[in-house]
């Protein structure tokens, strides 16, 4: 795949392209390989412990729907604080109340090279109390 090029071509094409010659980027137009993207590898996984820790299993269990936030924080260590959402597998797609936003902040262990999970939650959501203080607000103003 790379013979032939120059020093200057052969640097780009690597940075481009996987040993297999699959795009490592992908274009707007393509669809995104998730076997390579560590953060939806990451979700899946705290999920899978997620329904683990609460004895979820078959139609109870959560599934991984969307990753909503992810931001990695460098301290003395090294953090990873995720948003994302999960729905209940036997659910169906209509039923909105399924869906579930979850909180997970993991630390990566630099000696071993291991993730550790600080938190992994459920976000509730209080939406009465937002449009009470949403609707004082505008009396105010």
């Amino acid at each position: 795949m790379f013979v032939g090029l120059s020093g200057v071509e052969l640097a780009v094409q690597k940075c481009l392209y996987w040993p297999d010659g699959r795009r490592k980027k992908h274009l707007a137009s393509q669809p995104i390989d998730t076997t390579r993207d560590f953060n939806r590898q990451l979700v899946e996984a705290l999920v899978d412990k997620y329904n683990e820790d609460h004895n979820l299993l078959g139609d109870l269990a959560y599934e991984f729907k969307d990753i909503m936030c992810c931001q990695s924080i460098r301290d003395s260590r090294f953090y990873e604080h995720i948003n994302f959402t999960a729905k209940v597998k036997g659910a169906d797609d209509l039923n909105c109340c399924t869906d579930k936003i979850f909180f997970a902040e993991v630390m990566y262990n630099q000696s071993s090279s291991e993730l550790f999970v600080i938190c992994l939650c459920v976000l509730l959501l209080m939406m009465k109390v937002t449009v009470m203080v949403v609707t004082v607000m505008e009396v105010l103003t």
